[in-house]
């Protein structure tokens, strides 16, 4: 099981900080060990300054791509909110869903019925 000291720590936040603009305080360690700590451990890294070594020196931007993926997350629920009136009525809410969307086929939650708008499905 991989440990983090606080220098290890402060460099990888910095690093995330000064190049995606992620600022991880120093109550975000544990959530940072607990993110990566298993990749770390697959792929072999003996510590966090070993990880953090291939990260910088990491040509492909591979590195980058797997460390931004683990350490964010990806909240999607902003994007159904805005419309949820529409999901829930949709009778009272086809002009704006034909606004918004025109002729787009629309996914909809497993639980709701599918949109019928003048015979197109959206």
């Amino acid at each position: 099981m991989l440990t983090i000291t606080a220098e290890e720590f402060k460099h990888l936040a910095s690093y995330i900080k000064s190049n995606y603009g992620i600022h991880l305080k120093e109550n975000k360690i544990n959530l940072l060990v607990f993110r990566l700590q298993n990749m770390l451990e697959q792929e072999g890294f003996r510590s966090f300054s070993d990880y953090y070594s291939y990260l910088i020196s990491d040509t492909t931007g591979r590195a980058t791509v797997k460390l931004i993926d683990r350490i964010t997350t990806n909240y999607t629920y902003f994007m159904r909110e805005a419309f949820s009136p529409a999901l829930t009525e949709p009778e009272s809410h086809i002009g704006s869903a034909k606004a918004i969307f025109e002729n787009a086929v629309v996914g909809r939650d497993r639980m709701a019925k599918e949109l019928k708008f003048e015979g197109q499905l959206l």
